[in-house]
């Protein structure tokens, strides 16, 4: 198992890295033993690398780690097919996000999020709405990060009600990522009060939003 972290960990790194990837992984299907310790690192492998590629939007690398996932089973794994659904949602490629969805048997407020952002991110955010209607509607409730997104997505004109009714449902203490997706809805939104409001309540201030201000 450390051979084969080292070994992906290095070739995933260069720019020519599909042969590579293609051929660590097949490397690792032969020679895995499926003990619960080798699978436990293996996700934490496999997670590390999902998360690299959707940064990096490395679609092709992306896709060769789904389809080891589906080889090895762990595509019931709800913790990788989050990651997978959010890499595909990264790399903005909306039809294979749909489709991981759709597979999906189990969801959580993650996985609706990530879905949510992958719609935001690529030009379609009625639908991105529309899915956190249908969220609630299946009694998931979101979280920050849900939150996030979906003043993301009204700040682009779409719903100015939508990111006051999420606005209304934020508890808990704010950290600065909200805080300055507030600010940037509120802004986008021409609503320089309320956006003043949010920014003279922060303990931690962007500067970037401050010039905005």
């Amino acid at each position: 198992m450390v051979a084969f972290t080292r070994r992906i960990t290095k070739e995933i790194k260069c720019a020519e890295c599909s042969a590579a990837l293609s051929g660590a992984l097949a490397y690792h299907s032969n020679s895995y033993s499926h003990g619960k310790e080798e699978e436990e690192e293996e996700e934490e492998s496999l997670a590390s690398h999902l998360r690299r590629c959707g940064k990096s939007m490395e679609l092709n690398q992306g896709r060769l780690l789904h389809h080891h996932i589906i080889s090895c089973s762990f595509e019931t794994d709800l913790f990788l097919s989050n990651l997978v659904l959010q890499m595909y949602g990264k790399c903005r490629t909306l039809p294979d996000a749909y489709r991981v969805f759709s597979q999906m048997h189990l969801r959580d407020v993650f996985t609706w999020t990530f879905i949510i952002s992958a719609n935001g991110h690529t030009g379609h955010e009625n639908d991105a709405l529309l899915l956190f209607h249908r969220m609630h509607h299946e009694a998931i409730s979101p979280n920050k990060f849900t939150f996030v997104e979906i003043l993301g997505v009204s700040a682009m004109g779409v719903s100015a009600i939508e990111g006051k009714r999420a606005h209304s449902c934020i508890y808990g203490t704010l950290d600065i990522v909200t805080l300055n997706a507030l600010v940037h809805f509120y802004g986008k939104s021409g609503d320089v009060k309320a956006a003043e409001q949010v920014f003279d309540a922060m303990e931690e201030r962007d500067e970037y939003y401050a010039h905005l201000i």
